[in-house]
């Protein structure tokens, strides 16, 4: 189940014209890149399929994501995770405190 609004938040994003990436928990392979693509797809978010990111083999959710959103300078984002959505919220604080 995922936090409400979130979804409606990107829409309003993407008709603004903000760059848009979707950062997901998915096992980083070329069959579930292509599933992600085309559930977006379904769900009505056009986001090109070079800005899907999965996460790599062994590397916790959470991680592959702070560093997706790190490495990519991503200031606003959100989650359909609560635990996932406060991890990032943490290490975005981090991030900024220690000015990386």
């Amino acid at each position: 189940r995922g936090i409400s609004g979130v979804a409606e938040r990107l829409r309003i994003r993407a008709n603004k014209g903000e760059e848009a990436f979707a950062i997901s928990g998915r096992l980083a392979a070329a069959d579930w890149h292509e599933e992600t693509v085309r559930q977006l797809t379904r769900e009505g978010f056009t986001i090109p399929a070079d800005r899907v990111i999965l996460t790599p083999k062994g590397v916790k959710t959470a991680i592959s994501k702070a560093h997706a959103i790190k490495t990519l300078g991503i200031e606003q984002f959100s989650d359909d995770d609560l635990k996932t959505q406060l991890i990032l919220g943490i290490f975005q604080i981090i991030f900024q405190f220690l000015n990386i």
